[in-house]
Formats: C-alpha cells, structure tokens, sequence
C-alpha cells in the first residue's frame, strides 16, 4: 500500500496537488502505473495468503507438539506433520507469486517512464 501510494503521488503533475488513488490517474496517461499497481494489489494479497499458511503451519506443529505426549498416535502425528508440509509448500508458492508480481510492477514503471 505504501508503494502504491508513493508512486501515484509522484506521477502528480503538481506537488501541491497530489494523487491518493490509482484511480485518479488518466487512462491512456499512466498505463505502465495503472498495471503496476494492480501488480502490487497482487503482490499483497499473496503475501497475504503466505501468511494465512504460515498459521496454519504453526496450528500443525502445535498440535504436534500436543500429541508428542502420546506415543500411540503417531499415525496423527504424521498427518500433521504431512499438513504442515503441504503448507509449507503453499507459502513458498505464494511468497514466489509475490515476489515476482512486485517486481513485474517495478519493471512496469522503470518501462513506462522510459518512453
């Protein structure tokens, strides 16, 4: 959000007079920005979702560490331990979604003030 707001307060013509929303760019003026941002909303949102894994990873271990004490359950064990895994998984995928969406927008940007 930061960044967003940043880069569209930069591309106001007038510093007494700065833009708040991407919205308020023209259509045709600031394309390169326009797709930059909706890159960076992207980049958020999976970041966002990275941390929704990550909680969930930290509920699979806890309860790990809970069924430890039981050493008949070590079926369930696994099963959290394979869960856990999986979301691991998902987050790593969504921090690399992230990633390169921030830095397609920063491409995006770096090209249309180019031109």
């Amino acid at each position: 959000m930061g960044a967003e707001l940043l880069a569209v307060r930069g591309a106001s013509f007038n510093p007494l007079f700065p833009y708040h929303e991407i919205d308020q760019l023209g259509e045709d003026e600031y394309l390169a920005e326009m797709d930059a941002g909706a890159k960076l909303h992207g980049a958020v949102e999976a970041a966002q979702e990275a941390c929704t894994c990550f909680d969930s990873i930290c509920g699979h271990l806890h309860a790990m560490i809970l069924l430890l004490d039981y050493p008949g359950l070590l079926d369930v064990i696994e099963e959290e331990r394979v869960a856990a895994a999986a979301d691991l998984s998902a987050a790593i995928e969504r921090v690399r979604l992230g990633r390169s969406m921030a830095a397609g927008a920063r491409q995006d940007v770096s090209a249309g003030g180019t031109d």
